[in-house]
């Protein structure tokens, strides 16, 4: 009974050690994949596939992230809050504008600017 107990005990330290070897290798393998243009073939385990694909999530949800907070930092102000905020007039949007120095967004009749180009000027 001891001897089945130490088997699995060891099973589990191997199964492990190998999972944790997969995962690493399989990371390492979606950095190359991202950084390579070139057609790839891949053959796979199935825990190597598992591992894999952990990896793909675990780097889709990172960039979701970073596609969120871009977002957000992306936000549209009104112009009035542009001006108020940088202490500039409607002249100097309209210069700016004409320079390609900071762009507005037009929807309808109303004139936006995006958040990061407002406090790129702001720093």
């Amino acid at each position: 009974m001891n001897n089945d107990i130490i088997k699995t005990g060891m099973s589990n330290m191997v199964d492990t050690e190998s999972t944790l070897l997969a995962d690493m290798y399989a990371s390492h393998l979606v950095s190359q994949i991202e950084n390579s243009g070139d057609h790839i073939s891949l053959t796979f385990t199935a825990q190597g596939a598992l591992a894999f694909a952990k990896a793909l999530i675990a780097m889709v949800d990172e960039k979701k992230s970073q596609v969120d907070e871009s977002k957000h930092e992306d936000s549209l102000i009104p112009k009035k809050d542009v001006m108020s905020r940088l202490g500039v007039t409607h002249a100097t949007l309209w210069n700016w504008e004409k320079k390609h120095y900071l762009m507005p967004v037009k929807i309808g009749r109303k004139v936006f600017y995006h958040s990061g180009d407002v406090d790129n000027l702001s720093k």
